[in-house]
């Protein structure tokens, strides 16, 4: 009796801290990655690259630095052994091809893959600047058309991202990182967000509404992306003006890695 006591008594105890474990939300690694759609196998030097990016004016040595970090890796894939990786649309529904985009697929017969990811949290934002900036280079040597935001299901041809750069040299603008889609239903739709991992941080996904309000809430997530991207986490509740209203965006824990958001009105008294 006594050993089986000891027995329950360790079985409880395994039991307790698996329940635990399922209740506690698990930590989202931090992780930027992007895939260039290559034109051939052949890829440019480190050297080329590092000549590249050095040139770059948004870059300075903390940047540069992160070159030669362990968390960075550069890979390339063959079409002919990963045929899923040059249809991203097909595995993740969010990705939203154009005409152009499916033509660069159609011809790259190689896939470069550029990520930095880290279990631990990051304290500053370099990387979030190198990895688009490495990305860049790597396509502009290279000669390809298409690159793959993967945290972003942003598929886009290299002139796009040749112009969010020009634009955002510094890459500090919240539209440069998270995208914000909306996703239909058989009745209606609902709003998500797709970048936020890069920050080590769950995606945001709205309650479904009504097709009649996809306009309205598309842009309340948009605004609260700008209020969230700065913080190093979510906060309970998100306040927005738009519309001559208020608004409150109700952020609960988070589901599956998704933080579901429940939009109320505040009418005035």
């Amino acid at each position: 009796m006594f050993f089986v006591g000891i027995g329950l008594g360790l079985l409880a105890g395994y039991l307790l801290v698996a329940l635990l474990k399922r209740r506690k939300p698990q930590p989202i690694p931090t992780e930027i990655e992007f895939w260039v759609y290559l034109p051939t196998d052949k890829m440019p030097s480190q050297d080329d690259l590092m000549t590249d990016l050095s040139k770059a004016q948004a870059l300075g040595p903390p940047e540069l630095l992160l070159f030669s970090d362990i968390r960075l890796h550069i890979a390339v894939a063959l079409r002919a052994k990963n045929l899923e990786y040059f249809r991203p649309d097909l595995t993740d529904p969010r990705v939203e091809p154009t005409a152009e985009t499916l033509e660069a697929l159609a011809n790259a017969t190689a896939m470069a893959r550029v990520r930095f990811s880290s279990d631990l949290p990051i304290p500053d934002d370099r990387y979030l600047r190198l990895v688009p900036y490495l990305a860049y280079a790597l396509a502009k040597r290279a000669g390809a058309k298409a690159i793959l935001d993967v945290a972003g299901s942003r598929l886009m041809t290299v002139e796009e991202l040749e112009q969010t750069l020009q634009g955002d040299r510094k890459l500090q603008s919240p539209g440069s990182h998270v995208n914000v889609i909306w996703q239909p239903l058989e009745a209606g739709g609902h709003a998500e967000t797709r970048g936020f991992g890069k920050k080590g941080q769950p995606d945001l996904r709205t309650l479904p509404v009504r097709q009649d309000q996809r306009v309205l809430v598309v842009e309340l997530l948009e605004e609260a992306v700008k209020q969230l991207w700065p913080l190093a986490k979510h906060p309970e509740t998100v306040s927005i003006h738009a519309y001559d209203d208020e608004f409150n965006l109700l952020l609960g824990p988070p589901q599956a890695g998704v933080v579901p958001v429940r939009i109320s009105r505040m009418h005035a008294i």
